[in-house]
């Protein structure tokens, strides 16, 4: 059965790059103690997923741009070879946007899986699926926003 572009197969796949972004985030953080080095391609794998998404579905349109700002950060970070305060800072900025994204998602497809797989020509199991992903998405990010902040922190005294 045809699903979002692929088989029901590929449901799978956004849950296995969630699974990679958790594994590099933590990797690149024992690794990368100088700056945020994962934010590009962490960042940079959702942002091409939500540009080739976008015209399916309203929810990757708003990815277009709130990964854009790790990934701006992690390339200029990437760059000079250090964080500093502006990066994190637009870091920590797509991060919460990220984190509201997914909350508002959340929020809106709870318990009316069968209307929005309706409306997204999809299967109820696909919702479901996107719905286990949304929260494991919004957990990841909230812990990247919390890791931006305790940088901060360290950079500079509120």
């Amino acid at each position: 059965r045809r699903v979002h572009g692929g088989t029901e197969s590929s449901m799978y796949v956004p849950l296995v790059a969630q699974a990679a972004a958790w594994i590099l985030m933590i990797a690149c953080q024992n690794l990368f103690t100088k700056y945020h080095v994962w934010l590009i391609p962490i960042n940079g794998l959702f942002w091409l997923w939500a540009v080739k998404e976008a015209r399916s579905n309203v929810f990757h349109r708003f990815g277009v741009f709130t990964f854009l700002f790790g990934l701006a950060a992690g390339i200029v970070e990437a760059s000079l070879g250090k964080s500093i305060l502006a990066t994190t800072l637009v870091a920590l900025v797509g991060a919460t946007s990220i984190v509201l994204q997914f909350g508002v998602t959340l929020t809106l497809i709870h318990g009316k899986f069968e209307d929005f797989a309706r409306q997204w020509s999809q299967t109820v199991t696909w919702m479901k699926f996107f719905y286990v992903y949304c929260w494991i998405s919004l957990v990841f990010w909230t812990v990247v926003a919390a890791v931006l902040t305790a940088d901060l922190n360290k950079m500079q005294s509120w």
